[in-house]
């Protein structure tokens, strides 16, 4: 419904987001000094942005848009024309990477991605001195 009736989404989003944003901030604030902190938001450009966050990095997972959409219809059983209209309800890819400090490929196998995240880690830990533990 949402995705259909831009009002409806505004008045969710009203709803929802102020609450989400306090978890957020109250979970980044409760972190051991020294880790690095993963926000998996797929909104984050769109409402809550990188700067109310005070994030250090942006990191954005990119795909090609049929990719996406192949994937979110295997994933979740929405049909194709679903999956596009959320995808639509979204920020551009442009956007999101525009916004982005650091971007991995999500177009490959999952042997991949998983290659991409553990050389981001790597990078993340360096800059930042987080350890080397890996992403969990």
């Amino acid at each position: 419904m949402v995705v259909a009736d831009p009002r409806a989404r505004r008045d969710l989003e009203a709803i929802t987001h102020p609450l989400i944003y306090a978890e957020i901030v109250q979970r980044v604030h409760a972190a051991d000094s020294g880790k690095v902190v993963v926000i998996d938001a797929a909104l984050l450009v769109e409402t809550l942005g990188r700067s109310r966050l005070g994030l250090q990095a942006l990191v954005v997972v990119a795909a090609d848009e049929a990719r996406q959409i192949e994937r979110a219809v295997r994933r979740s059983g929405m049909t194709a024309e679903e999956a596009s209209a959320l995808m639509a309800a979204q920020a551009p890819a442009e956007r999101k990477l525009a916004a982005a400090d650091y971007v991995i490929d999500n177009r490959g196998s999952l042997e991949d991605l998983a290659a991409g995240v553990d050389t981001l880690w790597r990078e993340l830990s360096t800059r930042f001195g987080a350890g080397t533990a890996g992403p969990a």
